[in-house]
């Protein structure tokens, strides 16, 4: 048979296809796998922190109503299981995209603070607050805490409304863990020290 000219433009194509298909699935492949619904995932290194402060996956989930990010630690130690070591972690969100937090939500020893922040790790109105501006954001009611450990899976849920957030149209995350006071124990960040894993939009 001829090597006629719109077969070969034909081979072309569907070579370039091909190519193409097999950079997608490479790409595909080398991004952290999410859940069935969680908009964001993202993975950190294992064993580069103590065991409960040790951040191993995020993964981050967005409705009308609020923002959801599921943390996974290596080993989950609750404050009431003797632990040397609790597991603490805390939830920063930028939703201005200029770089810095503007709201934190965290689990630090017996304290949950949820609220506004002008920097890293410091709540307003009066500095390190660890009950934060949100305790009359509670969209769902009470019963819809902000914050819910599961031991069992060693995983907490930050639940964070969307008006509590000023409603942005996208946000990204950084989360951390916090060691012990004037403890050496290591902690951890994901993905880095100060580093957002992604950004999620909203609308």
């Amino acid at each position: 048979m001829s090597d006629h000219p719109a077969r070969r433009a034909s081979m072309r194509m569907v070579s370039a296809g091909l190519s193409a298909g097999l950079t997608i699935g490479l790409l595909a492949a080398a991004m952290p796998a999410a859940s069935a619904d969680a908009d964001l995932a993202a993975g950190d290194a294992k064993k580069d922190a103590h065991p409960a402060l040790d951040i191993t996956r995020v993964e981050v989930f967005h409705s009308r109503q609020a923002v959801k990010v599921l943390v996974r630690v290596r080993d989950y130690a609750g404050m009431d299981s003797g632990a040397k070591v609790a597991t603490a972690l805390g939830v920063h969100f930028d939703t201005r995209g200029n770089g810095k937090p503007e709201h934190l939500i965290k689990i630090d020893g017996m304290h949950i603070a949820a609220g506004s922040t002008s920097d890293w790790n410091r709540m307003r109105p009066n500095g390190i607050d660890p009950w934060g501006d949100w305790t009359d954001c509670y969209p769902d009611g009470w019963d819809k805490p902000l914050i819910r450990s599961k031991p069992q899976k060693d995983k907490v849920v930050f639940l964070a409304p969307r008006t509590c957030l000023g409603d942005p149209n996208s946000v990204r995350v950084a989360v951390q863990s916090y060691k012990p006071y004037r403890s050496k124990t290591k902690a951890d960040w994901a993905r880095g020290v100060r580093r957002y894993i992604g950004s999620v939009e909203l609308i």
